[in-house]
């Protein structure tokens, strides 16, 4: 072997080296990919953790290299790849009951997310089957299933799931209150509105709940009085809504919408496209609420016969990156329909 050789070869075997050992020690490969998990780089971090895992020596090192391998690929929405990390993760012995309610809660949500909603189920039971559980992890797997029935328009189910909420000794109030809004939500699409509107006020009325699950009722009722057809009380607590400093900006962008559309009804065409400008002009707004703002403003002017705005509005929507589907075909039928009044106007 010439010289030139050998020194290639020694150069390859320490690349090889360098590459097979790319972290001296556990904390090393966990730390760098924490940094880049906290820069969102999701597969970098993936493939740190798993080098991680190969220097872990105790099972809650184990554990925690698993349970953020999972984490990264759940962010990357591959759900497949992070049901089974979670389930390694469950499967590790020595961790505490804390660790391994957290993995089996990830178990049953990727099932979950890849609609296998049968095995989800299991999954969430199984959560509850943990020694030492928390009252708080209790109402998350119970919420968990409650939420699957409501998904399958099992809701006597889902009802009777979000009742065993309320019920949990020392459960927070935040998911007594969402327990609640379950109930509601489930009872208006039944189309029991009085069981709908009883239900959704509870939420609200959970003492010491968090300030959206307030503004997240209220809003509620006003819809249900909405689809009563009781405009009047729909506004006003609607109003409630969009006044409330610590209710939450989805939450206010919604109520303003509901007034607006409730003054176009009453043909307050003026003042609902003043109060649509306000949900446009809002730093937190949703961005599906101001797209709706936007075609509640188009919708306005169609009725006051200004079809040249009303078909500028529309047609801006139709290229409007935050408009989804639904919204850019709703504004190019009515830009097609008032092009149509627009020419007839012309004539």
């Amino acid at each position: 072997m010439t010289k030139t050789s050998m020194i290639a070869a020694t150069v390859s075997f320490l690349l090889a080296t360098s590459q097979l050992f790319a972290f001296g020690s556990y904390k090393e490969a966990f730390d760098q990919a924490r940094k880049q998990e906290s820069a969102r780089k999701y597969s970098e971090a993936a493939k740190d953790y798993a080098e991680a895992f190969k220097l872990a020596k105790t099972a809650s090192e184990k554990y925690d290299s698993l349970f953020r391998q999972g984490e990264c690929f759940r962010n990357n929405r591959k759900f497949e790849e992070a049901l089974d990390l979670f389930k390694k993760a469950v499967a590790v012995e020595g961790i505490t009951p804390a660790q391994k309610v957290s993995a089996q809660f990830r178990v049953a949500q990727c099932n979950e997310w890849n609609k296998k909603l049968e095995p989800a189920i299991v999954e969430y039971q199984a959560v509850l089957a943990i020694d030492k559980v928390s009252p708080d992890q209790i109402c998350s797997a119970y919420q968990g299933i409650a939420n699957i029935y409501r998904g399958q328009k099992q809701y006597d189910k889902s009802n009777e799931t979000a009742d065993k909420i309320a019920a949990v000794d020392k459960a927070s109030p935040n998911y007594v209150s969402r327990a609640h809004l379950t109930k509601g939500y489930n009872f208006r699409d039944m189309k029991k509105y009085d069981d709908a509107l009883a239900a959704f006020r509870k939420a609200g009325d959970v003492p010491k709940v968090a300030p959206q699950f307030v503004s997240e009722s209220r809003n509620a009722v006003a819809d249900v009085l909405l689809i009563q057809k009781k405009n009047e009380e729909s506004e006003k607590m609607s109003r409630t809504v969009a006044e409330d400093a610590k209710a939450h900006p989805h939450h206010i962008s919604s109520a303003l919408n509901r007034i607006a559309l409730i003054q176009r009804s009453d043909k307050k065409y003026d003042d609902s496209i003043k109060t649509s400008e306000s949900v446009i002009a809002m730093k937190d707004a949703h961005p599906s609420h101001q797209i709706d703002a936007r075609l509640n403003i188009g919708y306005c002017y169609f009725y006051k016969k200004d079809y040249a705005k009303a078909l500028a509005v529309f047609k801006e929507i139709q290229d409007a990156k935050t408009a989804s589907a639904g919204q850019k075909n709703a504004a190019k039928t009515w830009a097609a329909n008032t092009q149509k009044e627009l020419d007839k106007a012309q004539k």
